[in-house]
């Protein structure tokens, strides 16, 4: 393992300590499932991992993590990332770095993090209610603006999607505070928020499988679940270094403010985020200049080690 995955595993070690004594369930998903089953390891250097939980039992989760105020996590989701787009939950390590440059989903907290994938029922949704319709109108506008938003001024624009997102997320509490685990279920994707229906009773029976050693639950019926998660050509499917964003910088050892504040102490100059900005202005692809930025940061990296 690397240290970012160390720094994973033990973020996992947290969330499991926690819903063991809450009588919360937790589910290794998509391709961390398979991993578990398959070889119990990351199988590539990738500093990521999904989980999966019914949204009630998220949100009683957040609570209490939130309840304890530590310095050095957090729970970043739609509650405290307005721009956030899409309605995941991140357990984020903020003494280490995780930076996507291109940042597709607009996170806030760059630190490394578990991310909570919500599970939903569909039973919920299936009778007609108001709060239905107020989830599904915010899923259609989160990624296409009508022509109403488009010509409203930005402030008041943003304003009215502040107020959507609100309404969104009380109407989703309610929604899935009768969900249970044997009600037909699916998640959503992060990158299109595509629906990926769950096969039914799917969660009904479970096995327990090590992931670095720490022990996670994935249903039984393995074939199936990954049938519909992965599609048919799972049992071929390899992870490797590829996996690893080119545009991603990361560090499982010091946090981008420490450095932000100690280089600033030393008045050196370490704003690695005016730079992306800057090159962002051109409309030329990141990528051209991934070797920029990473070469700037070991800078900053080198300069704080001196100072330290």
């Amino acid at each position: 393992m690397t240290k970012a995955q160390q720094k994973i595993i033990q973020l996992l070690r947290e969330i499991k300590s926690i819903c063991d004594e809450n009588g919360l369930e937790f589910f290794l998903m998509g391709s961390y499932a398979l991993r578990g089953f398959r070889s119990g390891a990351f199988e590539s250097e990738s500093p990521t991992l999904e989980i999966g939980m019914l949204y009630k039992n998220i949100l009683k989760l957040k609570k209490i993590i939130e309840e304890k105020d530590q310095s050095n996590r957090c729970m970043e989701s739609l509650y405290s990332n307005s721009k956030l787009r899409a309605n995941i939950f991140r357990y984020v390590d903020c003494d280490s770095l995780y930076w996507r440059l291109n940042n597709p989903l607009k996170i806030k907290e760059n630190g490394i993090a578990v991310s909570i994938i919500p599970i939903y029922s569909q039973n919920v949704e299936e009778r007609f209610s108001v709060s239905k319709y107020i989830y599904y109108y915010w899923i259609k506008r989160k990624f296409r603006k009508g022509w109403f938003l488009k010509k409203l001024p930005k402030r008041i624009g943003r304003k009215y999607e502040s107020f959507l997102r609100l309404l969104m997320l009380s109407s989703l509490e309610k929604l899935e505070k009768h969900a249970t685990l044997s009600d037909k279920l699916y998640y959503r994707k992060n990158s299109n928020l595509k629906k990926v229906v769950l096969p039914q009773d799917i969660y009904s029976e479970t096995q327990t499988v090590l992931f670095e050693e720490v022990e996670c639950k994935i249903p039984l019926n393995c074939d199936l679940y990954f049938n519909a998660t992965l599609g048919p050509e799972w049992k071929t499917k390899i992870y490797n270094s590829k996996e690893i964003n080119k545009s991603t910088i990361i560090d499982a050892e010091y946090s981008y403010v420490e450095y932000r504040k100690a280089l600033k102490r030393s008045n050196v100059s370490g704003n690695i985020g005016k730079d992306v900005r800057e090159l962002n202005k051109t409309r030329t692809p990141l990528r051209r200049y991934n070797n920029f930025i990473k070469s700037q940061w070991e800078i900053v990296k080198k300069c704080f080690e001196d100072i330290n």
